[in-house]
């Protein structure tokens, strides 16, 4: 059975199972992926924090770094791709996001103006995987997402 990957964004800082530092550990107990950090409230001196949870595609980007939900992909037409998990349809997704002057997924003008332009399926990103360099993650660089960054 594979180990599911999980890496873990506590709102400063990324962590992932080989974080090396004694305050925060992330771990699974009673069956669930948890971030503790270190308390001294607390018997064993951890508690649970609080941390947005993403799980890893398992898929590799060109460079062999596993491409992770949250992460962004530049594509050749200066626009990012960020993968993110659909619950609803309990798979990964790619949310393309750009400048373009025509009108975006949700259908608003993006008039220069960085919008979701499409969604795309795992396939892609199984098919993306071949070319993509991932340049980031919209967490610890949340500049990337605004396109202030990708041509620079």
């Amino acid at each position: 059975m594979n180990e599911i990957q999980v890496r873990a964004w506590t709102g400063k800082q990324m962590i992932t199972k080989d974080y090396n530092d004694d305050y925060y550990i992330l771990t699974i107990r009673e069956g669930k992926v948890i971030l503790l950090e270190a308390s001294l409230d607390t018997y064993g001196g951890y508690s649970p924090a609080p941390a947005k949870f993403m799980l890893y595609t398992t898929i590799p980007d060109k460079d062999e770094q596993m491409i992770c939900e949250g992460d962004i992909i530049p594509d050749e037409n200066g626009c990012i791709l960020i993968v993110e998990y659909d619950e609803e349809k309990a798979a990964f997704i790619l949310q393309l996001y750009g400048t373009d002057t025509y009108t975006g997924e949700n259908g608003q003008d993006c008039n220069d103006n960085f919008c979701l332009l499409d969604t795309l399926s795992f396939d892609d990103i199984t098919e993306i995987s071949k070319w993509a360099k991932v340049i980031g993650n919209k967490y610890e660089n949340p500049e990337l997402v605004k396109g202030e960054k990708l041509n620079g």
